[in-house]
């Protein structure tokens, strides 16, 4: 009777630590981009979307992978924080749903299709970016319900990933550039900015989950091509952040400032002091570019921590590789002159 008893009591504590804790799996969620900016409200107050009879988020009435793979991540976030099982379901729903349409090829590949065309790709199109997302709305449900066969799972729709909408080259067996393509057969857009970062998110994120670290090479060649490219999606003087390197789009402000997010992230994880220059740089440049967004946090999150002084020279830009310096005119006044290593704003 007494064992039993001490038993029913560790269960009960078990229990109780579980349930107030915030932190109740073995792996780290790097993924918290709506956590931080968008509010549960943006899928359930917006009419442009709503749901199915079993609870599975439409947009414009239809089926959309990355709209459900962001409300399902959403809707995870909001059950770790609260433990509130309501949200629980709400994601359950999301990934039963996804996990029914994958496409298996054998035993090696997963793949997620859209049956709508987009610009010049075709019904049956693949993403780059919807498989990242995919990945981690299975690696999250691999952190309730861990298994051999969910890790394996995640692995397949990455290799799918890598092997059919990624830009890959080796050199003496090992990566030496890689780029996750949003759209990868698109001739309309093309390098699109916001796939390949995700993209590397959902890589370091799902690694945790394989002991030989099966994806550490593509992030590293990954995150190589940020460093190099990404001047190359920026116009300082105009404060513009370019959608991808075919069109030269121009982003909207939420879409900036999610890359800034997703920038910024990066740089954490990765220890980049490139991708921290970029992230500073485009968290200046982004500040103050508000926008009507239904339950949107990103207007009132500027991610502005980096120190500017004083310009010393009207109308000048100087980009120092080096020093990571940057000096430039923005909205006809002289405002900041940047460094990387010092972490206060200053407004002069």
């Amino acid at each position: 009777m007494l064992s039993k008893l001490r038993a029913t009591t560790f269960l009960l504590i078990l229990f109780l630590v579980y349930s107030s804790s915030k932190k109740s799996y073995c792996y780290n969620l790097y993924f918290k981009l709506f956590d931080d900016a968008v509010g549960i409200g943006h899928w359930e107050s917006d009419k442009k979307f709503n749901f199915d009879e079993n609870g599975v988020v439409l947009v414009d009435s239809s089926y959309n992978i990355v709209t459900i793979s962001q409300y399902a991540i959403k809707c995870f976030g909001l059950f770790d924080d609260t433990k509130d099982t309501i949200y629980l379901n709400k994601f359950l729903n999301q990934y039963y749903y996804l996990n029914n349409i994958g496409i298996e090829v054998g035993d090696s590949a997963l793949y997620f299709t859209y049956d709508k065309p987009f610009h010049d790709l075709l019904p049956g199109w693949t993403s780059g970016l919807a498989q990242a997302e995919v990945a981690m709305v299975f690696f999250r449900f691999n952190c309730l319900y861990p298994s051999s066969d969910n890790c394996h799972k995640i692995k397949m729709i990455l290799n799918y990933m890598i092997d059919e909408l990624c830009d890959v080259s080796y050199n003496s067996k090992a990566v030496n550039s890689f780029f996750i393509h949003e759209y990868k057969d698109s001739r309309v857009y093309n390098y699109v900015l916001n796939g390949h970062l995700i993209g590397l998110i959902s890589l370091i994120e799902c690694n945790q989950l394989f002991e030989d670290q099966p994806y550490c090479e593509y992030i590293d060649a990954g995150v190589r091509w940020l460093e190099e490219e990404l001047q190359n999606y920026i116009s300082i003087n105009e404060r513009i952040l370019f959608y991808d390197l075919k069109s030269k789009a121009i982003s909207h402000p939420w879409y900036m400032k999610a890359v800034v997010w997703e920038i910024n992230c990066l740089s954490k994880l990765t220890y980049s002091n490139k991708l921290d220059f970029y992230g500073r740089l485009l968290s200046f440049m982004a500040y103050d570019l508000n926008f009507e967004f239904v339950d949107c946090r990103f207007n009132n999150l500027n991610f502005i921590s980096s120190c500017f002084n004083e310009c010393e020279h009207e109308n000048s830009f100087m980009d120092d590789k080096k020093n990571f310096k940057l000096i430039f005119r923005l909205n006809d006044r002289i405002l900041f002159a940047y460094n990387y290593e010092l972490n206060r704003f200053i407004e002069y």
